[in-house]
C-alpha cells in the first residue's frame, strides 16, 4: 500500500514538471501566438470592412432622424452630446455609477470662504463669454439625457452654484476638525467613487478647511474639484482651473503630443501609413483586451469602486526626471512610467502575488491642435506593455520607451478619429457594451502644471494633487501625476480587489522613491545592458 501510494507520488511529481514545462514553452511563444492572432484580426477587420461600413451608413443616417426629431418634438435639449464626449460619458449615462471621475486639488496658505470660492468661480468661469459673444462653458450648467438611444445636453432646471459650490459634506464635520495627508487619502477615494445627483451638471467644487501636511504645521485649505470625465479631458479641466478660475499667466504648458520626428521619419510614416494601418489597428484593439486579471470583477458596471490611494511623500524635481530622461536616453513620460512600474512590481512581489510578464496600460496623449476654448475631450488612447517580468529597472525603463514606439503615433491618432467617428453614430446601448469590454490593466495620464508662483484669492498654493477615477471595464490602476514649481507629485488609485492588503500597500510610496532614485544614480545611458523584449 505504502509502495503504490510513493509510485503515486512520483506520477504527480513527474506530471507537475511536465505542466510547469508546458505553461513555461506556451509563455516562451507568446509573441508567436500574439503576432498570429494579430494578424488574423488584421484580416478580419478588413474582410468585414464592407459589412461595418454598411451598419455605420444605417446608423448615421438613423441618427440623423433623432437630431431632427430633437429639434422638432424636444426644444428642452441642446446639441447632441460630440463624439469623444459621449464615449466617455457611458459609465455616468447607461448605469449611474460615475466610475470616470477627474479630480484636482488645490492646497492654500491662507484665509479663504466658500463664498470667496463662489464669487470667483461665477466671474471668472461662469459668466465668461468667447469672442463671438457665447458663454465659454454653458457645460457646466447642463447633464446628459438619453433621447431615442442618444446622449443630448440638457440644461438644469434650478441651476444653483451653491450646491456645486460648498464644504466637504461627504463626511461627518467632526471628523474633517483636523485632516493629515493620511486621512485626505481616504476623503480622496470617498470623493471619486460618489454618486451624481439626478437632474444635475456632473461637477462639483469642495472646501475642505483645516488640513495639515508634513511641510506646514498650521491649517491650510483643501479645493477639490470634481468633475466626470464626460464633461473635458484633462488639457480642458487644466485650463478652466488654472487658467480661467485662478488665473495663472502665463498659461500652463501643454502636455507632449507624443516623439518628435525628422523629416526621414515622417516620410516613412507616411510612406508606410497604408500598410500599417490594419494591422495596428488590431494591435490596438488587442492590447486593449488584454489583461492579467481578466477574471477578476473589477469593473462591475452597477457597482462603484473601492480604491486603494498612494499620495508620494516625495516632491521629485522635474528637472530630476529630465537628468534620469537624459541619462538613459528615453523620454520624460517612459521615466515616470518605468518608475510606477517598478514600485508596483515591488508590492507584488511583497505580497506573494504572482508577477505577470506584462501588463497593458493605456496612456492618454492630446491630440493635435487642441481647442483653447470650451469644455471638450480632444484626446487619444496609446496602448503599450509594462514589462513587470523584467528584473532590471534599466531594461524596464527602456522596453517601456521602445513599447512606446513612436511610429503608432501617426496611427493612433487616425485609428482614434476613426474609432471616434465610428462609435459617435452607435447608439448608447451599443457603445456601452465596446467601452465596459475594455480590459487594459493600467490607466495613466500625466500633466505639466503651472511653472512659476501663483495667488489664487490672496492665498498661495502649496501643493496641487490631481487623480482619475478608474472607467468602465477590467482597468485595476490609474497613475496620475501634476506638477508644480517644477517639482511632481504621483497619484496612483489601485482597485482594492486588484491587491486587497491596505497595510501592504502603503509601502507603494517608498518603493518608487527607491525606483527614481536608483535609476537616478545608475550608469551613463546602459548601452552595455542587452535589452530584453517582452511582448
Amino acid at each position: 500500500m505504502a509502495e503504490s501510494k510513493s509510485v503515486l507520488a512520483e506520477m504527480f511529481h513527474t506530471f507537475e514538471e511536465l505542466w510547469l514545462k508546458t505553461v513555461a514553452d506556451m509563455e516562451s511563444w507568446y509573441p508567436v501566438r500574439r503576432k498570429i492572432t494579430i494578424i488574423l484580426l488584421a484580416a478580419w477587420i478588413v474582410l468585414t470592412s464592407p459589412v461595418t461600413l454598411l451598419v455605420i451608413l444605417l446608423f448615421s443616417v438613423y441618427k440623423l432622424i433623432v437630431v431632427g426629431l430633437a429639434k422638432m418634438l424636444r426644444p428642452d435639449l441642446s446639441s447632441p452630446v460630440p463624439g469623444p464626449s459621449n464615449i466617455l460619458s457611458q459609465d455616468y449615462g447607461m448605469s449611474k455609477s460615475s466610475k470616470f471621475n477627474i479630480l484636482t486639488m488645490l492646497v492654500l496658505d491662507g484665509d479663504i470662504t466658500i463664498s470667496q470660492v463662489r464669487t470667483a468661480f461665477q466671474t471668472r468661469v461662469l459668466n465668461k463669454r468667447m469672442g463671438n459673444g457665447e458663454r465659454e462653458y454653458p457645460e457646466l450648467c447642463q447633464y446628459w439625457t438619453n433621447y431615442l438611444g442618444y446622449f443630448f445636453w440638457k440644461t438644469e432646471k434650478n441651476f444653483s452654484l451653491q450646491s456645486h459650490v460648498r464644504m466637504y459634506d461627504y463626511r461627518n464635520p467632526q471628523s474633517l476638525e483636523r485632516v493629515n495627508e493620511k486621512e485626505l487619502k481616504g476623503l480622496i477615494a470617498d470623493v471619486l467613487s460618489q454618486p451624481w445627483k439626478d437632474g444635475c451638471s456632473p461637477w462639483e467644487i469642495l472646501m475642505l478647511p483645516n488640513y495639515f501636511d508634513s511641510v506646514i504645521d498650521r491649517p491650510q485649505t483643501v479645493l477639490m474639484f470634481r468633475i466626470h470625465h464626460g464633461m473635458g479631458d484633462g488639457q480642458s479641466i487644466m485650463r478652466l482651473t488654472f487658467n480661467d478660475l485662478a488665473q495663472v499667466q502665463p498659461q500652463i504648458p501643454s502636455p507632449s503630443n507624443g516623439p518628435k520626428f525628422t523629416l526621414s521619419e515622417k516620410i516613412f510614416a507616411i510612406s508606410t501609413l497604408p500598410f500599417r494601418l490594419f494591422y495596428d489597428m488590431a494591435e490596438m484593439a488587442y492590447e486593449s483586451t488584454e489583461n492579467v486579471w481578466g477574471k477578476l470583477e473589477l469593473g462591475d458596471p452597477h457597482k462603484n469602486r473601492q480604491y486603494h490611494v498612494c499620495l508620494t511623500s516625495q516632491r521629485y524635481p522635474v528637472d530630476m526626471i529630465k537628468a534620469i530622461k537624459n541619462k538613459h536616453n528615453v523620454s520624460f513620460i517612459s521615466v515616470v512610467c518605468a518608475a510606477i512600474c517598478g514600485g508596483i512590481r515591488r508590492l507584488l512581489l511583497e505580497g506573494n502575488c504572482e508577477v505577470p510578464r506584462r501588463f497593458s496600460c493605456g496612456a492618454a496623449y492630446p491630440l493635435p491642435n487642441h481647442p483653447k476654448t470650451r469644455l471638450l475631450n480632444h484626446a487619444f488612447l496609446l496602448f503599450t506593455k509594462w514589462p513587470f517580468g523584467l528584473e532590471s529597472r534599466e531594461e524596464r525603463l527602456q522596453n517601456i520607451f521602445n513599447s512606446m514606439h513612436k511610429s503608432k503615433f501617426y496611427t493612433g491618432v487616425i485609428i482614434s478619429n476613426v474609432i471616434i467617428k465610428v462609435l459617435d453614430v452607435l447608439p448608447n446601448v451599443l457603445q456601452w457594451l465596446i467601452t465596459n469590454n475594455s480590459r487594459a490593466t493600467i490607466a495613466a495620464s500625466f500633466f505639466p502644471g503651472p511653472e512659476k508662483p501663483f495667488q489664487y484669492l490672496d492665498c498661495t498654493p502649496t501643493d496641487i494633487l490631481f487623480t482619475v477615477g478608474l472607467p468602465a471595464g477590467k482597468w485595476g490602476i490609474f497613475c496620475t501625476s501634476l506638477s508644480l514649481f517644477g517639482k511632481q507629485r504621483f497619484v496612483i488609485n489601485m482597485d482594492k480587489k486588484f491587491f486587497p492588503s491596505e497595510v501592504l500597500f502603503e509601502k507603494l510610496d517608498e518603493y518608487i522613491a527607491q525606483e527614481i532614485f536608483a535609476l537616478h544614480n545608475s550608469p551613463e545611458k546602459f548601452k552595455s545592458v542587452k535589452n530584453k523584449k517582452i511582448d
